[in-house]
């Protein structure tokens, strides 16, 4: 299996100050991946580094056999779609015509009939069909991040990334965009990176987790690999009990008065 994406030993520093440290990572098309980790541990920055929005101070990332820093803007539109964890304010315009922008690297002049169903299907995934007419600047927070997310996804990009995505979205909708982001990953055999700060969630829909400390690689492999008491203890500081369901897990913060009990479970 031909893997879609190649972090070669990637560093990124702001200034003097160490954001992340040789990071390392090879993962093929059709995976979601959850990076997890405190605040501040390089989780924004590494996708950032992968967007080109942000050029790493060593290594090298491979997206589809071509190096990242080789790609002009369009070039890189075309193969990575990108949603920030803070939005700016948005001009006023009705959401068809803001997830419609999504499809300018792909226009050569005027949008086509393909370009509008794109956009059309898009909305009714997002569950944004019924008001796709109204002003973007009277939407809800959450609503408001469906928006980007459209926008993102109708790009058709090979690699997508989502910066804590969940943010500002019920828990209907928080499960409703993960499942969404899981069966495009898999169906349309792209690869999706996802910040996350929930674990639950992260471990449910995730096919891989990339924890995430100090701007190195904690843990990397599956959910059940990498979220260990020990881990989730040494990386964020906090005891937790793990409840397995077959291949889900549930992480339960615990208290110190408790901690010794687990020990014997």
């Amino acid at each position: 299996m031909v893997d879609l994406v190649t972090i070669n030993n990637v560093s990124f520093n702001y200034g003097k100050i160490p954001a992340l440290r040789n990071i390392t990572l090879s993962i093929p098309a059709g995976s979601l991946i959850g990076m997890i980790g405190p605040n501040g541990s390089g989780k924004t920055t590494l996708i950032r580094c992968l967007c080109g929005l942000v050029k790493p101070s060593g290594g090298t990332i491979i997206i589809n056999s071509k190096d990242l820093s080789s790609l002009g803007r369009r070039d890189l539109a075309r193969l990575v779609g990108y949603v920030p964890q803070v939005q700016e304010k948005p001009f006023p315009v009705p959401i068809f015509d803001a997830v419609l922008a999504g499809r300018i690297p792909h226009l050569e002049w005027a949008p086509s009939i393909y370009d509008l169903d794109v956009v059309s299907h898009i909305l009714s995934l997002m569950d944004l069909e019924d008001i796709s007419q109204r002003n973007i600047n009277t939407l809800s927070g959450g609503q408001m991040q469906r928006v980007q997310i459209a926008r993102a996804l109708a790009q058709e990009p090979l690699i997508l990334c989502l910066d804590e995505p969940t943010n500002n979205l019920d828990i209907k909708h928080q499960l409703s965009l993960m499942n969404l982001v899981r069966n495009l990953t898999r169906n349309r055999n792209m690869l999706t990176f996802v910040s996350i700060h929930d674990l639950n969630l992260a471990s449910q829909y995730c096919d891989r987790l990339v924890l995430l400390k100090n701007g190195e690689i904690f843990s990397s492999g599956t959910p059940q690999e990498v979220l260990t008491r020990e881990n989730v203890r040494n990386v964020f500081g906090i005891n937790v009990a793990i409840h397995t369901h077959g291949d889900l897990i549930h992480i339960v913060p615990v208290n110190k008065a408790d901690v010794r009990k687990l020990e014997h479970i």
